[in-house]
């Protein structure tokens, strides 16, 4: 959102990415000197903000803690993802490196379910030419639907096209498209039938389809902001998710069918640090009988699928 300040508007750009993909080297070569840190209020997490100016025009640039989702599994995923939802940027640039886009992308798609002002920045490109590696940044673009630019942060290479981009961006010149993860028909149907509540809790403020997939998931600080926004149709809301199942199962069916296709599935193909379930404590993943986990991450940064299974509770 942009601030105003003693003499002109300042816009607001959110700076975010994996760790180790240069983020905060890109973040020194665009600030220079003209920056300050601190921790994030209430949080012991250290927090940059800093300043550039580009066409007459002042950025104001804040580096968000390094993550590898926005699942609020940590206080820095936390961190993240409650600036996109709420700090309101006017663009995100997301750094991502060049010499491995498969792990990278992971956080980009989770971004652009977020908002559409986003720009990749495809940094680290020297390491890539080094080590024979060809990245079609003209083709990620088009595939993603949002501007990517291919910098060297360290010897500046890139980044005056960055800075053009995120202008344009920011002052409605250029629009983005960004192309949305299309998930399985199942889950694409449940997205549907909770988008009208979703979209009369949060308005605006938030991405109806982001916040649907958060729910689904059964993160539990998402229904805490709902209910925040709109404590009046939280209840709703909330018992409509629990109340519907994708699938008519019967009490006696759902212990044999969370046991044979979902609780396998998971241990076979997922991994059991995901909040909400845990592999070695089957008590933490039972929720009303229904249980959404991220299994392994695709290649090419395909976004991790949903799988589900029940449970007796």
């Amino acid at each position: 959102m942009a601030q105003v300040g003693s003499k002109h508007i300042q816009h607001v750009i959110a700076l975010m990415g994996n760790p180790n993909t240069g983020k905060t080297t890109v973040f020194n070569a665009l600030t220079g000197l003209r920056q300050h840190t601190g921790n994030w209020p209430g949080k012991t997490v250290s927090r940059a903000e800093g300043r550039y100016t580009h066409k007459s025009r002042t950025f104001v640039l804040v580096d968000l803690p390094g993550t590898y989702s926005l699942l609020a599994n940590s206080i820095e995923e936390e961190i993240a993802r409650d600036f996109l939802c709420f700090g309101r940027p006017d663009a995100v640039i997301v750094v991502v490196d060049a010499t491995c886009l498969e792990r990278n992308l992971n956080l980009v798609l989770q971004v652009i379910e977020i908002t559409s002002k986003v720009v990749v920045c495809v940094n680290l490109m020297d390491e890539a030419r080094r080590k024979g590696i060809y990245v079609d940044v003209e083709g990620l673009q088009r595939e993603l639907g949002v501007p990517a630019i291919g910098t060297v942060a360290r010897t500046g290479e890139g980044l005056i096209e960055l800075m053009d981009v995120v202008d344009d961006i920011v002052t409605g010149v250029r629009v983005t498209s960004p192309r949305c993860v299309a998930y399985e028909p199942e889950l694409e149907d449940r997205i549907q039938r909770l988008l009208p509540g979703i979209s009369e809790a949060v308005g605006d403020q938030l991405n109806p389809r982001w916040v649907a997939l958060r729910l689904i998931e059964g993160d539990m600080t998402t229904i805490d902001m709902i209910q925040d926004l709109a404590p009046q149709v939280a209840p709703k809301l909330t018992s409509q998710l629990l109340g519907r199942l994708p699938e008519e199962v019967d009490d006696g069916d759902w212990e044999n069918s969370g046991n044979n296709n979902g609780y396998n599935d998971w241990n076979n193909g997922g991994y059991s640090g995901y909040s909400g379930y845990n592999g070695g404590n089957r008590n933490n993943g039972r929720n009303k009988g229904m249980i959404w986990r991220n299994l392994h991450e695709q290649g090419k940064g395909r976004r991790t699928q949903y799988r589900h299974g029940y449970q007796r509770i």
